[in-house]
């Protein structure tokens, strides 16, 4: 069964997240107020978000074809994220796209554009790093394409809600 996990990343944005908040409210309720038939009504609840995370989903696909041209720039970003000199300019290049083009297909396949794809991958990668306890923020912060601390404080702070300091304790 995991040999047909997809692995790749992607972000769905809803249109319309009140309802899917609603059945999963709805499902809450049914597990703590036990009515008759709550199993099937958690049921119920939990099929209607993954239809909807589905339908979603299915809205922001992006054609094999398109995939393909942005290819060799997603292995680059996963291969060489922690590059400081990595920009879109030079992914789009290596596309033999125009980057207008390449960020509409990125944004299609990824829901961010190709930049939050790359800081995010750095955060990541930091927090991991500030998780095992081995290294400081200045080396974590270098170790995941930072050359500026500050700059990476502020970036880290801003995704995680708390300084790479209070992160570590």
């Amino acid at each position: 069964m995991l040999e047909n996990i997809n692995e790749a990343p992607f972000n769905i944005s809803f249109r319309n997240h009140e309802s899917i908040l609603k059945d999963f409210k709805d499902a809450v309720a049914a597990w703590d107020e036990k009515p008759e038939f709550h199993n099937a009504l958690i049921r119920k609840c939990i099929y209607s978000i993954i239809l909807k995370i589905k339908k979603e989903y299915n809205k922001t696909y992006t054609p094999n074809k398109k995939e393909r041209l942005i290819q060799p720039a997603i292995e680059t970003i996963l291969c060489d994220y922690k590059n400081c000199d990595l920009s879109v300019k030079d992914l789009s290049a290596l596309c033999g796209i125009s980057e207008a083009y390449f960020r509409r297909i990125f944004m299609d396949k990824f829901s961010i554009s190709p930049k939050e794809y790359i800081i995010s991958l750095r955060i990541e990668q930091a927090k991991r790093l500030l998780e095992s306890g081995q290294f400081s923020v200045t080396e974590a912060a270098q170790m995941s394409g930072y050359n500026e601390p500050c700059h990476f404080s502020r970036e880290f702070k801003k995704i995680v809600g708390k300084s790479p300091k209070e992160y570590a304790k």
